[in-house]
C-alpha cells in the first residue's frame, strides 16, 4: 500500500491534538514485513516534554491470535525513535511488546483506541478514525476514580508477559551493528542492521 504514509500523515495533519513538536518531520511510518512477520504501520500521535513521559503512538499489525490485523492506540512512557523504518519498528516492538511500556486508556466510543479489521487496509482506515478522535484529556490511562470505559483488548495484541533472560535480564535494545567506535559498514547508512547480542570481541 504506497498510500499508507500519506494517508496518516494527512489525518494526524488534520488534527491539531495531535502535536510532537517541531522537530518531528514525519510522523508515520510503514513496512511489509515488520516484527510481527507482516505488515506494520506506526504514526506518533502525541509528544510532549520528556520528563512528562506523554508519548501516544498508533500501531497497525496483524493480530497475533485472530484473523486479520488490528489498529491500537498505545500509551508508552518512552520516546521510541529510530535511523530507518525497521529500527523504529524492532524498538516499539521491544519497549512495547517485549518490556511492556504500555498501558489501556479510557475510551467513550467504540474505536476511539481499538479497531480489528479482516484488512491491513481497512485497519489502517481504523487508525485514522483513531487519530482523528484523539484527545489527550480523553485518553488518560485509567484510575480508580475513572468513570469512563478502559479499552482492554490491547492486551491481547501485545501481552502481560515481558520477556527475560534466564539470569532475569532484558534483552538489548536494537541497535545498529558497528564495527568499531566511530567506525560503521557502509550498509548501515542507509538501513541498519540490527543485532540480539552483542558481537564477539
Amino acid at each position: 500500500m504506497p498510500d499508507v504514509i500519506a494517508r496518516l500523515e494527512q489525518a494526524l495533519r488534520r488534527n491539531p491534538d495531535c502535536y510532537t513538536g517541531l522537530l518531528i518531520r514525519q510522523r508515520a511510518f510503514h513496512v511489509e514485513k515488520g516484527p510481527s512477520g507482516d505488515q506494520e504501520a506506526l504514526a506518533l500521535i502525541y509528544a510532549d516534554d520528556p520528563g512528562l513521559s506523554k508519548y501516544w503512538y498508533g500501531h497497525v499489525l496483524r493480530h497475533p491470535s485472530e484473523p486479520g490485523f488490528v489498529a491500537c492506540l498505545v500509551w508508552t512512557e518512552i520516546f521510541i525513535n529510530g535511523d530507518c523504518p525497521e529500527t523504529l519498528f524492532a524498538r516499539f516492538h521491544y519497549w512495547v511488546k517485549d518490556r511492556l511500556n504500555y498501558e489501556p486508556c479510557t475510551v467513550q466510543h467504540p474505536g476511539d483506541a481499538f479497531h480489528h479489521a479482516p484488512t491491513f487496509a481497512q485497519a489502517v482506515a481504523g487508525l485514522e478514525v483513531i487519530i482523528q478522535r484523539f484527545n489527550l484529556d480523553k485518553r488518560w490511562p485509567p484510575d480508580e476514580m475513572d468513570t469512563q470505559p478502559v479499552e482492554f483488548r490491547i492486551l491481547d495484541v501485545y501481552g502481560m508477559e515481558s520477556i527475560k533472560d534466564a539470569d532475569g535480564c532484558w534483552p538489548p535494545v536494537p541497535m545498529r551493528v558497528v564495527s568499531g567506535i566511530g567506525e560503521e559498514p557502509a550498509e548501515s547508512r542507509t538501513c541498519p542492521r540490527l543485532f540480539v547480542s552483542s558481537p564477539p570481541p
